[in-house]
């Protein structure tokens, strides 16, 4: 599973119909259908059931999108110089994460990440090397600054958490 199938996770299931998730993901129907079946046949679950010519999520696709929507976000506040710079990268690569906190200080939101309270994307600064977190570069940006995501060492992640980081480092794991 890739970041790419979880997009279109979310996709279909807030469009609820093939056509409409096809046009908004830029992707042919045959294309969409394989990615979803895929998903389904790793985890073993069936995640959407066909009603008339829509389709709308079962018991566990509810689950596993209810799992992928929650992972909570820790970023600067708006009045932050760093936020603008988070915020184009978010948004460059369609990402539109649940922000549980908004923080001024640089390191409060590297202990913040530290004590398992979220994930961060942050930019290269010696004080993060001082936490128990974890930073990985985020690759494929054309900004002049080096930022990584930053999340706590030696924790125990969700395969969706997993499959994310996967995405922001540009490899794939089978975990």
């Amino acid at each position: 599973m890739n970041l790419y199938q979880l997009r279109y996770f979310v996709t279909l299931a807030k469009e609820e119909h093939y056509t409409k998730a096809t046009a908004k993901s830029h992707i042919t129907q045959p294309s969409l259908t394989h990615a979803i079946h895929l998903m389904e046949d790793e985890i073993g679950l069936s995640l959407f059931e066909r009603k008339g010519r829509n389709v709308i999520l079962t018991k566990y696709g509810h689950l596993f999108l209810k799992e992928i929507e929650n992972l909570p976000f820790i970023t600067f506040t708006k009045s932050s110089g760093i936020r603008s710079m988070i915020d184009h990268i978010l948004e460059k690569k369609n990402i539109h994460p649940c922000i549980s906190m908004e923080i001024e200080e640089d390191e409060v939101v590297g202990g913040f990440v530290g004590h398992d309270l979220g994930i961060a994307i942050v930019p290269d600064m010696a004080v993060y090397d001082l936490l128990p977190i974890k930073k990985i570069k985020i690759k494929d940006l054309e900004d002049q600054q080096t930022f990584y995501m930053a999340y706590l060492k030696d924790n125990e992640k969700s395969k969706a958490f997993k499959q994310f980081i996967d995405y922001v480092v540009g490899e794939k794991n089978d975990w």
